[in-house]
Order: structure tokens, then C-alpha cells, then sequence
């Protein structure tokens, strides 16, 4: 079953990546992991970040989707 609704990624790849997370956190490097979330708790981490300058949040939105949209991950 993959997490990510629309995601395209094999049981071994969702391994893969948790276990990574489960290293990072052990080392005291815990990070969120978009790839690893549903599409429900990326909304919701979304609606809880801070922005402090909304243009420049802006233009760095835009930059990662065109770079998603030229590798085709969008």
C-alpha cells in the first residue's frame, strides 16, 4: 500500500525511506518528510507554516514546482 496517494513508488522504496527517517531521527537530525506523508497531512502542515515574506515563499514555491515539473514529478 503506498502512503502518498498519487505517489508511483515500490513497498522496497517506502522502506527505503522510512528506515532513512528512523536514522535521521536517531541521530538527532529528525526532519519532515513530504514524500512519506498522505496527501491530508501535507494540507495540514501547509496551513501550519509560518511565512514571513509571503513574495519571497511565493517565488520559492514556484521554483520547486517548476524543478518537479522539468523532472516530471508533477
Amino acid at each position: 500500500m503506498l502512503i502518498k496517494e498519487d505517489a508511483d513508488r515500490s513497498p522496497e522504496q517506502i522502506e527505503k525511506a522510512k528506515q532513512e527517517q528512523l536514522k535521521e531521527q536517531e541521530q538527532g537530525k529528525g526532519r519532515w518528510r513530504e514524500d512519506l506523508a498522505s496527501h491530508g497531512e501535507s494540507n495540514i502542515a501547509a496551513d501550519k507554516e509560518k511565512v514571513h515574506d509571503h513574495d519571497s515563499h511565493m517565488k520559492d514555491l514556484q521554483q520547486e514546482t517548476a524543478k518537479k515539473g522539468e523532472k516530471g514529478q508533477i
